[in-house]
């Protein structure tokens, strides 16, 4: 009596299909795993941009807030370079401008030129010069694009003036700001608005 070997090896055919199943489920696998890891990075350069972003906020808030709103240069792009420059000599695209309690004026401005959110002084003898004492943001600051940073005023003339609205001054600040990453899973923009009133009201 002859006895059926069931020990028999798998076919090609079965082989192939057993290959191309583990072959499957790796690429599956495998794209599984980059887009988790595409999604945490950018779920973390996201988290950086937007600290990075409501920083410069609230600081530009803070100084507007305690100190008063100076409207004797006026606030347009022009206005800005026509007072700023040419010290130092630097192309603003938007500014506000702020006087302290001890007459210092200081000031924020975006360039246009150059990816810089700037902290400026001026000098308290003429003749007046303005210096850069600090940057919210600069070149170094890593991956981060200004896009926007503009700033509306209400009212729009200096309440202090008799004749003038008499309101307290308050200021909407409209500021955008990107990645500058190369990577489409990294790039990400923040539109972030804010209004604040100026503590420092005279009549």
């Amino acid at each position: 009596m002859r006895i059926k070997n069931n020990q028999a090896g798998l076919t090609l055919v079965e082989i192939l299909v057993a290959v191309s199943i583990f072959s499957l489920l790796a690429v599956v696998v495998s794209g599984i795993y980059v887009a988790f890891s595409n999604s945490q990075a950018r779920a973390t350069r996201a988290q950086r941009l937007l600290n990075d972003a409501q920083f410069a906020l609230v600081g530009m808030a803070r100084e507007i807030r305690n100190n008063q709103l100076y409207y004797g240069f006026g606030f347009t792009a022009q206005n800005c370079n026509d007072e700023i420059n040419p010290t130092p000599e630097i192309n603003i695209e938007s500014c506000i401008f702020l006087q302290k309690s001890d007459g210092t004026i200081i000031a924020f401005a975006k360039e246009t030129s150059n990816n810089k959110l700037d902290y400026l002084v001026r000098s308290s003898v003429a003749p007046y010069t303005w210096s850069v004492t600090g940057f919210v943001f600069n070149d170094g600051t890593e991956g981060v694009v200004i896009d926007s940073l503009n700033f509306w005023f209400e009212p729009s003339t200096d309440p202090s003036i008799e004749g003038n609205a008499n309101r307290q001054p308050f200021v909407f600040i409209q500021f955008k700001v990107s990645t500058s990453d190369t990577n489409i899973y990294k790039r990400v923009s923040y539109n972030l608005q804010t209004s604040v009133s100026s503590r420092v009201y005279k009549r």
